[in-house]
């Protein structure tokens, strides 16, 4: 999974079974890494009050770069 570039793995639950209450399909498996908001759910969780706003944007799609290449 390293060489996708998938690190941060907080959990992995059991096939077919749900996890963190999210419904998983058959012969699938439910995995929660680091990114997004999961971070601040744990600081949350904690205790610790956060405040969160969305970025977004619109932006042609032929103009997006691999991320990948720009570690490079």
């Amino acid at each position: 999974m390293a060489e996708r570039g998938i690190g941060g793995i907080l959990l992995i639950g059991e096939p077919n079974r749900p996890l963190l209450e999210i419904p998983v399909g058959i012969d699938k498996v439910g995995m929660v890494i680091v990114g997004g908001l999961n971070p601040v759910a744990a600081i949350e969780e904690s205790g610790i009050p956060t405040e969160s706003k969305a970025m977004s944007t619109l932006h042609e799609y032929s103009r997006l770069t691999n991320f990948q290449s720009v570690l490079r």
